[in-house]
């Protein structure tokens, strides 16, 4: 089992050149659990939050995803489910 937690932090995410300033944070979380025959499954989860310029509103979202994958001859073979 691999359970990981991150939080990303960005000054400037659009530049200065796009919309003016716009500091941006990340929250980000994975769990990863091996499964008998070499399967594994994932889930992922996280949010993207903006310090919005005047021109960009509404622009935080959440994302995640699950799925199940599995090693086969040097290739990984994911079935996975995403938003």
């Amino acid at each position: 089992m691999n359970a990981s937690f991150s939080i990303f932090y960005a000054d400037d995410y659009f530049g200065r050149d796009f919309f003016g300033d716009g500091s941006s944070v990340a929250f980000h979380g994975k769990f990863i659990y091996s499964l008998d025959n070499d399967f594994t499954f994932s889930a992922r989860g996280g949010r993207q939050t903006f310090d919005e310029p005047p021109a960009l509103v509404n622009q935080n979202y959440t994302y995640y995803d699950i799925g199940i994958s599995k090693d086969w001859i040097g290739f990984t073979l994911d079935l996975l489910t995403a938003e």
